[in-house]
């Protein structure tokens, strides 16, 4: 199973467990303190994120409407199911699957069959207007937007409908896949707007909205409660990032030790030059105490070989002296 799909389970569990009266999904002081909101107002919200981002209208002719929300997960259609029977009273035809033709993924689907609780519920949060003609609204509705727990009812069925969170042993990517420009606009501005680095862009005919930086998702998974779902981040970017550190270390210590390696060998290849031409035995004692120390220590560093001179000398002035025999070296 996927990342992305068990963080979604998590998530859908507690909601579970709020349906259930296990434990409460939402805490009092996620609110502003002028904000009263009832259960059935969240549940709105939250299935308005369904009707708008993961539903389709079929028309039937003569009049008859058909609505099917589609998603990945069929516990999200029982929970779509859920919400419709809580609020209106009714339960949609039971969820069930089709095989993609390409990787064989399954997609579920719950359908509502009757044409005036379609038009009932559309009409209610204001998805569509039936007359004096048929509008469908392009935009996530201003009550929602204004409020802090309707826009994170919102943007908790936007995550878990049309949402996608990468392995963050991969990469960071938390991303949104929307068929409307202009609600894509709204969800970006309202992500921005909790100071999370959200950007929208077009990519295969989808308005596809990307949050890349890995606090960014971390703290979206945090406000939408889903709080096993951070803790799994968080422990897969530390992971990640230690790793990532490890193998800057490695990388690090193999390109100081080539470098010395390398060092070492055009020092060597100098000094034997100049004996080789005869001129080694007539340089400074200061030179040839140097070139004997590389000589006899041809695999320490310069650090290393400056801390062996007797009497001591630093690095710095080793390295000169060096670098003064490659010179002679290249002169002959």
């Amino acid at each position: 199973m996927s990342f992305n799909i068990d963080i979604k389970h998590s998530l859908l569990r507690k909601l579970y467990d709020e349906q259930e009266g296990m434990q409460s999904f939402y805490d009092e002081e996620m609110y502003t303190p002028e904000e009263t909101i009832s259960e059935t107002e969240r549940n709105e919200a939250e299935l308005t994120a369904y009707l708008q981002l993961a539903s389709s209208i079929i028309f039937k002719g003569s009049g008859k409407l058909n609505l099917r929300f589609e998603c990945e997960l069929e516990e999200l259609c029982d929970r779509f199911s859920y919400l419709t029977e809580k609020l209106f009273g009714f339960e949609p035809i039971k969820a069930y699957a089709e095989k993609s033709e390409f990787g064989g993924r399954k997609t579920y689907f719950t359908l509502i069959d009757d044409s005036d609780k379609v038009k009932e519920i559309l009409s209610r949060f204001a998805i569509a207007e039936f007359e004096p003609y048929f509008t469908i609204s392009q935009h996530v509705h201003e009550s929602i937007l204004q409020s802090t727990g309707l826009k994170k009812s919102y943007l908790k069925g936007a995550f878990l409908s049309t949402g996608f969170i990468n392995d963050p042993k991969r990469s960071y990517l938390l991303q949104f896949s929307l068929n409307s420009q202009s609600i894509a606009k709204d969800i970006t501005e309202s992500l921005t707007g909790m100071n999370l680095g959200a950007s929208v862009r077009l990519k295969d005919s989808m308005y596809v909205i990307s949050i890349r930086k890995a606090e960014d998702v971390s703290d979206f998974m945090a406000y939408c409660e889903a709080y096993s779902a951070v803790l799994s981040f968080q422990e897969q970017k530390a992971l990640k990032d230690m790793n990532n550190t490890m193998n800057r270390k490695v990388n690090c210590d193999t390109a100081n030790i080539q470098k010395t390696v390398e060092a070492s060998m055009n020092q060597v290849a100098a000094i034997n030059k100049l004996i080789n031409a005869g001129v080694f035995s007539k340089l400074p004692e200061k030179l040839i105490y140097a070139a004997q120390l590389r000589l006899d220590n041809p695999e320490e560093s310069l650090s290393e070989l400056a801390k062996l001179s007797n009497p001591p000398i630093n690095r710095s002035t080793l390295d000169k002296r060096l670098r003064k025999l490659i010179s002679m070296a290249e002169e002959l």
